[in-house]
């Protein structure tokens, strides 16, 4: 009797451990499942982004094209070559606007000394009405002393009002041909402008990236010369997709690398975030690319770019803590 007790007591401590040690088994589960859901809620820590670019002069990359239509008549530069701003890089055939440039100059020297002879025409038109008015008065004076006639003082004045009259066509002679000569300047101006054009320079200091012109080429407004580098600092030109866009701000560290690659070709620092989100555009080089995101435009100025090439497409990573 008594080794039936301690058996059914020892089976009932048995179920007994066997519930606590289930109990005990739910509660660390439903810890785990209650840690895992709350890290899936919890916001993901990005510290940086990462987006192709382009590397670009800071002034962007500018298109040569000549301001008129001809033949290129000589090419004064080659690509790759360094130039100052008022550099002739082409020059087209400028022989017809080279000749009414000239013959416009000598016409304004043939009109110039027209005008100093209207000039001397005018100085002694002058005199001579100084003199008649000078005359006149003294005449007049004469004949209110009784001791001239009428008819000698009606001469007197007649001469002082024709000499008046000689004066006042010289000067309008003389207006007349200066304002030729100013319409003989503009014609000048005008021809010299044509003249320019056949000439194309580069804008301002840079570097001439490609060299598209050929000699004897006819070349017009509408095609290119090749592509000019202004001088200046280098930066990549990137885009963020619109889910970091937002955090993305003016003066964070950023640096560029190959794709794929972890190794830095150079740092430098966001100088501009697009105020305004569009359409992906700057990467996108298949037509099939249909995915409908927005990103936002962002330009990185490099410290260094010695390790870069203008048009090299990187990585560019922006850390946004």
């Amino acid at each position: 009797m008594k080794m039936q007790r301690f058996n059914y007591t020892a089976m009932v401590l048995s179920l007994a451990l066997i519930a606590t040690a289930g109990c005990g088994g739910n509660k660390q589960e439903e810890a785990q499942k209650a840690k895992a859901d709350s890290l899936a809620l919890a916001p993901l820590q990005i510290e940086q982004v990462v987006g192709i670019c382009n590397i670009e002069p800071i002034k962007h990359t500018l298109s040569l094209n000549a301001e008129s239509t001809g033949l290129v008549e000589s090419i004064m530069t080659d690509a790759g070559a360094s130039v100052k701003k008022g550099d002739v890089i082409v020059v087209l055939s400028h022989s017809a606007e080279e000749a009414q440039t000239q013959q416009a100059s000598t016409k304004m020297a043939t009109q110039q000394a027209a005008i100093e002879q209207s000039s001397a025409a005018v100085r002694t038109a002058q005199v001579r009405a100084s003199d008649a008015k000078r005359n006149y008065d003294r005449d007049k004076k004469l004949f209110a002393d009784h001791a001239l006639t009428q008819q000698q003082l009606d001469a007197a004045e007649t001469q002082m009002n024709t000499s008046q009259r000689e004066l006042e066509v010289s000067d309008a002679a003389l207006r007349q041909s200066q304002t030729k000569l100013n319409e003989m300047q503009a014609d000048l101006r005008y021809f010299e402008a044509l003249l320019a054009k056949k000439y194309v320079k580069a804008p301002e200091d840079g570097v001439l990236l490609s060299m598209d012109a050929r000699l004897g080429e006819m070349l017009s407004p509408e095609k290119s010369i090749g592509e000019f580098a202004p001088a200046g600092a280098i930066m990549a030109v990137t885009e963020v997709d619109e889910l970091f866009a937002s955090r993305v701000v003016d003066g964070q560290r950023a640096f560029v690398r190959m794709q794929g690659s972890t190794e830095v070709l150079g740092e430098g620092t966001v100088i501009f975030a697009s105020p305004y989100l569009k359409k992906k555009s700057l990467f996108s080089d298949s037509a099939k690319n249909l995915e409908d995101r927005r990103i936002r435009e962002v330009h990185v100025q490099l410290n260094d770019a010695s390790r870069v090439l203008l048009g090299s497409r990187l990585e560019c990573v922006i850390e946004l803590k």
